[in-house]
């Protein structure tokens, strides 16, 4: 009778045990974690933020990722080329305005005629180069600057990436969501069989 009862149960047990190594769509649904996310340039994949091009490589989108990474690297190249602009022209025009010749020499100041068509063009022309390197420097650094701050790493427009997050998000609900089946062997007092699981 024991023997005839362990057996009865046999499927039962088996069943419980195939529930527990699959779990129903809600567990499923839930062990994928939360959607995919972007907020205000705030990435976030299941539950952890993350930079953009990683944000495309884990959602399936490799060549969004690369043109990302891509994107970034132009900014910093921008920045970098600006502040060095920067740099470069204010040391040179700030030297050309500083050391000008002095027009104070005793040549300058006995000559009358030489002060004039010599001492005073002298560092004039001294004096223009140095604010034309410092403005045009000053201009051109900015600009790249201005350029690289502007220049957002994104790759896809506002509603495009809303789109893409929203597809991407729908798919992977459909997979967690996708109907299972599985074959379970049985044992019982007159012969074995198999059962079939569906889960949907």
């Amino acid at each position: 009778m024991r023997t005839v009862t362990a057996l009865a149960l046999l499927p039962i047990l088996v069943a419980s045990f195939a529930h527990a190594q699959n779990p129903s769509v809600e567990e499923r649904l839930e062990d994928a974690g939360p959607p995919a996310s972007v907020h205000e340039n705030k990435f976030k994949f299941e539950g952890r933020d993350v930079a953009p091009a990683e944000f495309f490589r884990l959602t399936g989108r490799a060549d969004l990722a690369e043109q990302s990474e891509r994107n970034v690297r132009k900014r910093i190249i921008l920045a970098v080329a600006g502040a060095a602009v920067l740099v470069g022209a204010a040391i040179p025009g700030i030297m050309l305005v500083s050391t000008s010749p002095d027009t104070e020499t005793p040549r300058c100041q006995s000559d009358y005629a030489y002060f004039n068509d010599v001492c005073l063009p002298r560092k004039a022309e001294h004096s223009t180069l140095g604010v034309v390197v410092l403005s045009v420097g000053g201009l051109l650094g900015f600009g790249l600057l201005t350029i690289a701050y502007w220049s957002l790493p994104e790759v896809l427009k506002p509603f495009a990436l809303r789109e893409y997050v929203s597809d991407y998000n729908k798919k992977r609900s459909a997979k967690a969501a996708a109907p299972e089946f599985h074959l379970t062997p049985l044992v019982t007092l007159n012969g074995g069989g198999m059962s079939l699981e569906a889960r949907f």
